[in-house]
Parts: C-alpha cells; structure tokens; sequence
C-alpha cells in the first residue's frame, strides 16, 4: 500500500452463488467501480465468484500486487458462507470471536445469539471490526503485506463487506470510505454532501438535480426503505451550493441535510 498518490490500483471481489449463476443481478461493481474510479483508484479486475472458497486463492495472488481488495458477500450465518474462513486461511490467520460484535449482536437481536449468529462475529486474528447497523454480519479490514500470502512486493488493504446491497453501501459510504480517506495519501475525495430526500421519486429527483445542478458536482442515488439518499460529490463549497439550492428551490421539508 503506498503512503503518496501513485494510480491506487484495487480489485473487488464479488461473493454470492446467486451472482455466479445469473439468479441476482450483481449492481455492486457498478456502484463500487463508480466510487472508486472517482477517488483516483484504477480497478485492475473485478471477480465474480461463488461461495465455494475459491476467494482464497484469488486474494493470495492479489495481497502485495494492489492496494486495495474489496469483497462484498459470504458473511452471513450459513454454511455456504465461506469469505471470513477464506480471507483467514488466505492470510494465514486463526478465526476469532470479536467482542464488540458480539455486544452489538446481542443488542440487534434481542437475545442471545445461537451458533449460526455467533459465526458471524468471527473475524481473522489482527483485522479490525467495521459495524453494520443494518445487519447481523459486521465488516471488517486489515493492512496486509506479501508475507501475508501474496506474491507482491507491497502492501494491500483489505475490507470485507457484506452481500445485501442496503448494508454494503452504507458500510462502503459511511465507514469503509473514511477508512479510505485515512490510509491512502491524495485520494480525490474533496467534499461529499449527503441529502434525505422524501416524498420524490427517482426520475422527478433527478430533474431537479439538473435544475440546481452546480458545475462539478456530481450526484448519485441510494434508495432506503422510508427515503432515497443523495449524495453531491465534487468540492465541499460546491456540494453545499447545490445542497443548498435545491433546499430552497424544492423544500427543506423534502431535501433534509444528513
């Protein structure tokens, strides 16, 4: 992982049988792509893969020839759900159980966790947790160099996130990004306005984006389950500006700030 901005080089690994064999559309490498390419990263490849354990191999040639990996899927509490065993196994780590996640797990469900919950919370030795407020199965990262067990020369950072879209872009935007910011020198992140917004479908949203559209700011979409979340990219007096027009061109009732 290099500490100056060089073309950031990254590879995202796409987890989920469903994907594989065509039942599920894959709409996480479009998204994540369009993140990434925006920060300054440069995606080398992006891998579809089953939840058959062969992300093992794929991340023991890719630990030391990019920066980053990002995996999405195989974090949940069945037996098919493979990505922490093979994320463990690839970097030569044991599987251990994670306090705080276990803390927060209890919480969510309001009971004590039986054993396909608890499986959840197992992390590889030496990552570090990344919460998930919308599920059961936290995220987690670690920096990782060839002795890990790649073949590189450098270091990479890893991330694992969960599969269910909702939950892996809110993990990606609110904590997995920031991490980003933190550890990678001249990322082009200058300013990210995040607006709710209520009561407007997506194709009439988009029409106003365009009336209060400010020269260098670009908008995306995330729809939730009561509201759709826009986000203004581009820089922070530019976000703003936008934010601010379409608050008052629109409504502050309808475009509500965070």
């Amino acid at each position: 992982m290099r500490t100056t901005m060089s073309d950031y080089r990254a590879i995202l690994c796409i987890i989920g049988t469903e994907i594989t064999r065509g039942t599920v559309r894959d709409a996480h490498a479009q998204f994540l792509c369009g993140e990434l390419t925006r920060m300054g990263f440069t995606v080398a490849r992006v891998i579809q893969l089953p939840d058959d354990g062969s992300i093992a191999a794929v991340l023991s040639a890719g630990i030391g020839e990019v920066d980053l990996i990002l995996t999405t899927g195989g974090l949940g509490p069945t037996t098919d759900d493979m990505t922490r065993a093979a994320i463990a196994a690839a970097t030569g780590r044991e599987l251990v159980m994670n306090s705080r996640a276990l803390e927060q797990l209890r919480i969510r469900l309001n009971r004590e966790p039986d054993e396909a919950n608890l499986s959840q919370i197992l992390i590889p030795a030496g990552f570090s947790l990344v919460e998930n407020p919308l599920g059961t199965a936290p995220g987690f990262w670690g920096i990782l160099d060839s002795s890990s067990g790649g073949d590189g020369g450098g270091q990479t950072l890893l991330a694992a996130m969960p599969g269910p879209p909702q939950e892996m872009q809110e993990m990606f935007l609110k904590r997995v990004l920031p991490l980003l910011q933190e550890q990678f020198v001249g990322l082009r992140i200058d300013g990210r306005e995040e607006l709710s917004v209520f009561l407007i479908p997506e194709s009439p949203l988009e029409r106003m984006c365009r009336a209060a559209a400010v020269p260098g700011v670009e908008w995306g979409t995330r729809i939730q389950r009561d509201r759709i979340s826009l986000y203004l990219n581009g820089r922070h007096a530019d976000t703003h500006a936008m934010a601010v027009r379409l608050q008052e061109q629109f409504g502050r009732e309808l475009f509500v700030a965070g």
